[in-house]
């Protein structure tokens, strides 16, 4: 139904605009001619030539170039990303847009610049209304492992951006995914309400922690980023995930303009901790006293307007738990503390994104750490972008009690891994890409498997 009203708004919007162009004076023009009188005697002037079938050629605009010269592309309408323009289609003809410069890079550029404008109650509303989704098959197989073929759905998301007044603005993000036995479910990823106003803001809700570049550009729109699935440790909780993505609190920032290009962002934040086990986001409630902080600062611009240099943290408790959650170590409550370093540089044609982690839960008398890089390397060349992924995780000081609350029932394989993808990225269409990825994968459980896996996705987003 939402997106029907969005379709029967744009649809009215082209209509009056279509129609406030027709209706307007051409001063170019010649005057209209009232039809010559009867003659009473006969005619002396030369007949008069019939009306062409096309219209006169206007006269041409003392601004404008000269023929000779070479056309100007048109410029972007508004609410379109940049090189999104296309000349008027005539009558009966489709109307096709296509991407002649770089394509927003992320959720939030995509969802501003694709926005609408109406009136409710007399007053004007500007919102925003985006889909992603996709589609993949893979092939996965190795040495003494039996090869296993799949074809899936992944996830259909919606991002609804409204403009609540000035300064104010409200996302939400729903999205439908399946789990590993095939239940659909739906979650709210992300809702929100946030104020900006000369640089500084205020954010308050259910959004993705603000850790490092990748989590919070992309959120769950695959289609904008190279590959095909998230670099592992940012991934989501439920997708054997060790960050904790979601959250719910109260985030403040600053943005200091350095120069034209140049600016230094810094925030801090504080909202509820980690639940009894990774997956576990304390969105309705949290009866625990203890809150989870986090704070970053990003320098945007040195060198270059795109590139992106960082730091960021997060600090928390885990309250403890019985043996029948956490039988690795009941009743024994952990501090949670995360270091983020990161580069990015989402540019064109080169894309280029690495991040380092570090992950510590203390207990009373110890504690756990685990370290994750990842770094992707891609080159555009429209339509196709090649890209590298090179990812590592490590735990060390044997088995983290938060991340393996029972080890009788086995150790995830994404505690201990090295990946290393081959992949491209190929625009078949303005809102659709096709991915395909071969990727190697050594993960240590009780012993090291060697894992190949090719996989192809079909994403889109509009």
């Amino acid at each position: 139904m939402k997106l029907d009203l969005v379709v029967l708004g744009a649809a009215a919007l082209m209509l009056v605009s279509s129609q406030a162009v027709a209706d307007e004076p051409n001063p170019s023009a010649p005057p209209p001619v009232a039809p010559p009188a009867p003659p009473l005697a006969p005619a002396t002037a030369a007949p008069v030539a019939p009306a062409p079938s096309a219209p006169a050629p206007v006269a041409p605009n003392p601004g404008a170039a000269a023929p000779s010269s070479p056309p100007v592309a048109p410029q972007a309408a508004p609410g379109r990303p940049p090189g999104d323009a296309a000349a008027p289609a005539p009558p009966g003809e489709d109307l096709e847009m296509h991407f002649t410069a770089t394509r927003p890079l992320d959720m939030e550029t995509l969802a501003e610049r694709s926005s609408l404008e109406t009136r409710v109650a007399g007053a004007k509303v500007r919102y925003s209304l985006n889909f992603f989704g996709d589609f993949y098959a893979n092939v996965v197989g190795g040495k003494e492992q039996t090869t296993k073929s799949s074809f899936g759905v992944g996830s259909f998301s919606f991002l609804f951006l409204a403009e609540l007044g000035k300064g104010f603005k409200a996302p939400a993000e729903p999205a439908i995914e399946f789990s590993e036995d095939n239940t659909p479910g739906i979650d709210l990823e992300r809702m929100h309400l946030r104020y900006t106003t000369n640089g500084f803001w205020v954010e308050a809700g259910r959004s993705h922690v603000d850790l490092g570049y990748w989590n919070v550009a992309y959120h769950h729109g695959k289609w904008l980023q190279p590959t095909i699935d998230r670099p592992r440790i940012v991934r989501f909780e439920d997708d054997s995930g060790l960050l904790p993505i979601h959250w719910v609190g109260v985030q403040v920032g600053y943005t200091l303009p350095i120069s034209s290009q140049m600016s230094l962002t810094t925030s801090a934040s504080v909202g509820n901790g980690r639940g009894a086990v990774v997956d576990d986001v304390q969105s309705g409630v949290d009866k625990r006293p203890e809150k989870q902080g986090y704070g970053k600062m990003e320098l945007k611009g040195l060198g270059h307007r795109d590139l992106r240099i960082g730091v960021s943290g997060v600090y928390g408790h885990i309250s403890s738990q019985d043996a029948t959650v956490r039988p690795a170590l009941p009743d024994t409550a952990l501090t949670e503390t995360i270091g983020n370093a990161y580069i990015a540089f989402p540019s064109d044609p080169v894309f280029a994104v690495a991040e380092a982690y570090t992950i510590s839960h203390g207990g009373p008398t110890r504690s756990w750490e685990t370290y994750a890089a990842f770094v992707v390397l891609g080159y555009s060349i429209p339509p196709v972008m090649p890209y590298v992924k090179l990812e590592r995780i490590v735990m060390t000081n044997g088995l983290d009690p938060f991340f393996v609350p029972d080890p009788t029932k086995g150790v995830p394989p994404s505690l201990d891994v090295y990946e290393g993808t081959l992949g491209a990225r190929i625009d078949v269409s303005t809102w659709s890409a096709v991915k395909v990825e071969y990727r190697l994968s050594r993960l240590l459980t009780d012993q090291w498997i060697t894992g190949h896996e090719g996989i192809a996705a079909w994403q889109f987003g509009i």
